[in-house]
């Protein structure tokens, strides 16, 4: 933001040097990133009287200008259409530099003619966009005066950082109270006069919130009669030096008022508005409305319009509309000054893609008890430039007063934390000067009420930091001494790092997988893949990082989409990260009303293996990402705790797809991604996923490991096929031969499925390599047969499987 150190001056009294108030202000924590003296920038360009003016003899398009310069005459050729004999202009002499374009002036010969020097346009000076003509004074101004002086009073304008916390310093009001709290001298405001006001009006204008979390308060004021035109030079210059574009006098003024008050102002043509009343309501979902600057923007229903009886006529806080925009016809205006939530107006600027002066300021919160005086100051500049007559009184729509809490401030907390030993009156006398309100004062403290423009203000320690900058942080004295804690306590359970986390990493690293780690915001129509209602941020950095994740899994495509769009093909990667949704059984979560549960997602894609010249290169498949699940369970003992199951997950994955599960509880699920997933994260490749709820592996106590001695008897294998319908898992056929094989049952593995030939269409043949040994003695057939019946009969009454003869 630009600000005038002349402008500043109108406003309080002080004494301190261009230097000192840059020094000033970056002590008081307002960043001044750079000073442009108008002394140095305008130096020698100067005011002059053409007494002359004669044709170039070899340049039809030029003219030999001979002017008075103060002390002495000078000749210049100049080529604008618009020079005369009698004129008072701006000459930049040999050896100034044009702000435009950072030029450097000589002497110079054009056709055999000496110039010395150019007679300037606003365009070269940089104080406007018309370049068809040199800029003519008026004609009492005398010649050989600096423009810096002429026009500038040898102001200098300083660009300052504001921090975002800090809106109540985006207006030369606000830097004004901050020196006045420095210096210790009021700040007043400019006291406002009208010369003409009615009381009567030929309609009552009404206002209408219909949306009061949107807009708290709106103020409209009526100003009939007024006569638009191009502002005044000393305006003009004045918002050019500032960086804004004049457009015409009303428009100006409301942008004056800007920066000077920081309170942002709309003014509507009262004759494009349709009825009486002015209303504040949501758009329409898909609305089609044309802004100020002529593009038309798609609206929602999280954006506040401001409408009149039939139409919108400005999106609220953001930008007017093209429908009611003011123009040099204008006569009777209405004078918009308003409140609008900073949440709201964050959210619209991003998504339409505007960032204008008023929606910045609105986006970090004005002052809303400055919005009737903004009203009223421009209200007055209006009347005292274009005429007009005011009426009165200003219509004022406030459902619900906005006010700042009132809190404890204590003088020994503040002492602790500032880290130096200041007097209770210096903290008293710190949080006066800044204006806040005080009472129940007492020894050891005050409570206090920030004033309405500190919207950032809300507990103690803002107050605290307030003391601190004001006390000066110079002054606070460097302390590099540190207090160690050596005292020893229990980690809160919710807390603790789980040593499984670290024992997974080590057993998929070395199996060639990659660990990512990627943010935990994600977009809202990725986190509704799997929760309908996830977890919206209050303040998102934009709509793509709005709510927090509530899978892994959109986090891992988009790493993958990203490398393969790289040329990286052959992936094997995993993230262990937290994932987000609403509480709702009352748990007792860090956050409330926010659980919080640790997964593991694995994916695979392109090759199984790394290439290699000795073997076939082959792709993926399910039963890669089905071996790592089943490795992963065996790795860490958690076998007997955990079954597999098939799967009807249709939306994730195709038909290759299964969950695990742990006490009738799903906590897995893997198989291949479905295309339509893909399609969405613009994956062009074939994807294999476990996705694995830790929360859920963490609870699972495993049993220490107990030695078991190796048999010194040999095993018995038997292989057996079953014929079984083609829905029967071989999963659900291993539980069951398990429970029915009987104390000497070791072990057993599918060694193959069969469908085709002599199989009915339906079913499929399922063949099991069974293990049997005993620890005491070498086992017979008699010792085995009674098992295998055992087994053939178990899986024929649960799953009506025939055993396949030979």
């Amino acid at each position: 933001m630009l600000i005038s150190y002349n402008l500043l001056k109108e406003l309080i009294s002080f004494d301190l040097s261009p230097d000192e108030f840059e020094q000033s202000l970056t002590m008081l924590g307002i960043e001044v990133e750079s000073i442009t003296n108008l002394k140095d920038k305008y130096k020698n360009f100067i005011s002059a009287h053409i007494i002359e003016v004669n044709p170039h003899p070899d340049a039809d398009k030029f003219t030999i200008c001979r002017a008075n310069i103060g002390k002495e005459e000078t000749q210049v050729i100049c080529g604008a259409p618009n020079v005369k004999a009698g004129q008072k202009v701006i000459i930049g002499l040999p050896g100034s530099i044009l702000p435009r374009n950072n030029q450097l002036l000589e002497r110079r010969s054009i056709r055999n003619v000496e110039s010395s020097g150019i007679i300037c346009s606003l365009w070269e000076l940089d104080l406007g966009d018309d370049h068809s003509g040199i800029w003519i004074l008026d004609d009492n101004i005398e010649p050989g005066i600096s423009l810096s002086e002429l026009k500038f009073n040898d102001d200098v304008i300083m660009e300052i950082g504001i921090t975002p916390n800090r809106a109540d310093c985006l207006s030369h009001f606000g830097i004004a109270r901050e020196i006045s709290a420095l210096i210790g001298k009021p700040f007043d405001k400019r006291e406002i006069k009208f010369s003409d006001v009615t009381n009567s009006s030929k309609q009552q204008y009404q206002v209408i919130i219909e949306d009061i979390d949107k807009c708290q308060r709106y103020s409209a004021r009526i100003i009939r009669g007024v006569s638009n035109s191009q502002s005044p030079e000393w305006l003009i210059l004045c918002l050019v030096s500032l960086g804004f574009r004049p457009v015409n006098t009303i428009v100006d003024i409301t942008n004056y008022v800007l920066i000077t008050t920081g309170q942002p102002l709309h003014a509507f043509d009262l004759e494009r508005l349709n009825g009486v009343k002015v209303i504040m309501k949501p758009a329409d979902d898909g609305q089609k409305f044309i802004t100020l600057d002529e593009k038309e923007r798609i609206l929602d229903n999280d954006m506040l319009m401001i409408c009149d009886e039939t139409k919108s006529i400005a999106i609220g806080g953001i930008m007017g509309g093209q429908n009611s925009e003011i123009s040099l016809e204008t006569q009777n205006i209405l004078l918009e000054s308003a409140y609008f939530d900073p949440r709201n107006i964050r959210r619209t600027a991003k998504k339409l893609g505007i960032s204008s002066e008023a929606s910045y300021r609105f986006e970090r919160g004005v002052d809303p008890d400055g919005i009737i005086y903004a009203s009223d100051l421009a209200s007055s500049m209006i009347q005292s430039i274009c005429g007009g007559i005011i009426e009165e009184p200003i219509i004022d729509c406030y459902p619900k007063k906005i006010e700042n809490n009132w809190s404890k401030l204590r003088y020994d907390r503040t002492r602790k934390l500032i880290g130096c030993n200041i007097s209770n009156n210096q903290i008293l006398d710190i949080i006066e000067k800044l204006n806040f309100e005080t009472r129940n004062h007492s020894n050891g403290g005050f409570e206090f009420k920030a004033p309405s423009y500190r919207v950032e203000i809300s507990e103690e320690i803002d107050a605290i930091e307030e003391v601190a900058r004001l006390y000066n942080y110079d002054n606070i004295p460097s302390d590099f001494s540190s207090t160690i804690d050596f005292r020893t306590g229990e980690v809160p359970n919710q807390l603790k790092i789980p040593q499984l986390r670290q024992e997974i990493r080590r057993f998929l690293v070395p199996k060639g997988f990659v660990e990512i780690l990627t943010q935990n915001q994600t977009h809202p129509r990725f986190a509704k893949l799997f929760n309908p209602s996830p977890i919206f941020i209050s303040n998102p950095l934009g709509e793509e990082l709005s709510v927090m994740r509530t899978s892994l899994i959109p986090s891992i495509l988009k790493t993958i989409a990203l490398n393969i769009n790289f040329g990286s093909k052959n992936l094997r990667l995993f993230e262990i990260g937290k994932v987000f949704i609403k509480d709702t059984q009352n748990l007792n979560t860090v956050i409330p009303n926010v659980l919080e549960k640790e997964h593991l997602v694995i994916a695979i894609s392109g090759s199984s293996e790394p290439n290699h010249w000795s073997r076939e290169q082959n792709s993926a498949d399910y039963y890669d990402i089905k071996g790592i699940v089943e490795e992963l369970i065996d790795y860490f003992k958690l076998d007997n705790f955990i079954k597999f199951e098939s799967s009807s997950n249709s939306e994730m994955f195709t038909k290759q797809c299964q969950t695990l599960i742990y006490k009738d509880t799903q906590i897995a699920y893997f198989g291949m991604v479905n295309k339509n997933i893909l399609n969405i994260f613009e994956v062009e490749a074939d994807i294999y996923l476990v996705n694995l709820d830790l929360s859920e592996i963490y609870k699972i106590v495993v049993p220490e490991p107990v030695y078991i001695p190796v048999s010194a008897f040999p095993k018995v294998a038997r292989d057996l096929a079953f014929l079984v319908d083609s829905s029967i898992t071989s999963e659900e056929l291993k539980q069951a031969i398990r429970l029915a094989g009987g104390e000497f049952l070791q072990s057993l593995e599918v060694f193959d499925v069969y469908k085709g030939e002599n199989i009915e269409t339906n079913m499929k043949s399922i063949a099991f390599s069974i293990y049997f040994q005993s620890k005491e003695r070498t086992l017979t057939d008699a010792d085995i047969q009674p098992a295998i019946s055992n087994i053939e009969k178990s899986l024929y009454e649960k799953y009506k499987a025939v055993l396949r003869k030979a």
